[in-house]
């Protein structure tokens, strides 16, 4: 244990990644190609992440398209990637996108009606602290969604991971 050394962590990532960068966050209304940057440094910025981003695909540059934001850098909260370009690019990963019709007892249904045996499901879609669960119906066991589960006293769960008759989060 090294003390304050979450504290100087936070203050050298709001240094790095506020004030480092400010001049790359500022709209230039003359730049000529806002739908992949705001000015030409963001547009630098777009270029290196695209750059690592192709780097970490490897042999799997057909999945660039699915993987690529289509929104300037810093356009969203940004994050840092922990192996998931490189995971995503393995022979026994496949990336689904679309929507999901539903569970079955194997893996997920897409609302293309193709079923995919699945080990494990991660449902990335977007973050909406006020709703939480709000984009797509989570049913357990028996047919109980998640919404009825949660009416009488909010959202609970086992160390914020389990609850009984629903998927672990």
């Amino acid at each position: 244990e090294v003390p304050y050394y979450q504290e100087w962590y936070r203050q050298r990532l709001s240094w790095i990644f506020n004030d480092r960068i400010h001049y790359s966050l500022q709209k230039d209304p003359e730049w000529p190609h806002p739908e992949r940057a705001i000015n030409k440094y963001n547009d630098r910025q777009r270029i290196h992440f695209t750059d690592y981003i192709k780097e970490q695909l490897g042999t799997r540059q057909e999945l660039l398209d699915d993987v690529l934001p289509d929104y300037p850098p810093f356009g969203k909260r940004m994050l840092m990637d922990n192996g998931w370009f490189r995971t995503v690019a393995r022979d026994d990963v496949t990336l689904v996108t679309g929507g999901i019709s539903h569970v079955s007892e194997h893996g997920i249904v897409t609302d293309r009606g193709v079923e995919h045996e699945v080990d494990i499901i991660v449902i990335a879609t977007g973050f909406d602290a006020l709703n939480m669960l709000g984009s797509f119906d989570l049913r357990g066991r028996g047919g109980l969604s998640i919404r009825e589960a949660w009416a009488a006293q909010g959202a609970q769960a086992s160390h914020g991971v389990t609850m009984p008759d629903f998927p672990n989060f």
